[in-house]
């Protein structure tokens, strides 16, 4: 009865280290595996005031500051910006333009890559497209900017640039789940859905990262730039 008491302990320590080391193993690529250390976690003091001095925003969390500068990581080369004291991402070419384009990363070039979690971010952004309320908000949120640049005199343009993830599981599903969203959305201002003008044989090329996101590379921004 003894060893046996005495065996199952051990299997129970066994079984006990194993999953600390697995869970330390696999925690770097899934950071929801959560562990005594993320109670009080070292964090980087000169990371942190870096992030505090250049990026850090009361209203919106985070922003590129005015007069700034910086460089990303991208997958083939670093990419170089500097933002105006306008907050906008300064034209590397000095010439004057008139066009002016808000959105993300995708909007900015920044071309980092992103990881494995966006699968299930982009399955979840993709199902909000069938929600009312989600479809009503977004619908606000957008003709709300045209309004705005309508009353300013410029000309609004609502331009789509789909991830390569997105374009991977429209390819597969043979459907949009928000084309029919942004088709709606043209019949009061005017669209540009990229989903329908990409080169579904060159993906890999328009694309700087792989199949869990990706932002487009040199060939890709020159494609949307050219439409």
């Amino acid at each position: 009865m003894i060893y046996s008491l005495i065996f199952v302990i051990l299997i129970l320590i066994a079984l006990e280290i194993f999953f600390q080391f697995l869970i330390n193993y696999f925690r770097n690529e899934f950071q929801w595996l959560i562990t005594e250390k993320d109670d009080r976690p070292v964090i980087d003091k000169a990371a942190f005031n870096k992030f505090i001095n250049t990026t850090f925003d009361k209203e919106l969390g985070w922003t590129k500051k005015p007069n700034s500068s910086g460089v990303e990581k991208g997958k083939f080369s670093n990419i170089e910006f500097k933002i105006d004291e306008n907050g906008s991402r300064k034209n590397p070419f000095g010439s004057k333009t008139s066009i002016v384009t808000f959105g993300d990363s995708y909007t900015f070039c920044r071309q980092v890559p992103f990881s494995k979690i966006m699968l299930e971010n982009i399955i979840s952004a993709h199902s909000m497209y069938s929600k009312k309320k989600a479809c009503d908000l977004l619908e606000a949120i957008l003709l709300e900017f045209c309004n705005c640049a309508h009353e300013r005199g410029h000309k609004p343009l609502i331009l789509v640039m789909p991830q390569l993830l997105d374009m991977r599981i429209i390819q597969k599903n043979k459907i949009s789940p928000y084309e029919s969203f942004f088709k709606k959305i043209s019949e009061k201002t005017p669209v540009i859905d990229m989903t329908h003008y990409l080169n579904a044989s060159r993906l890999n090329d328009l694309y700087t990262d792989d199949t869990y996101g990706g932002h487009f590379s040199n060939s890709g921004n020159k494609q949307v730039a050219d439409r």
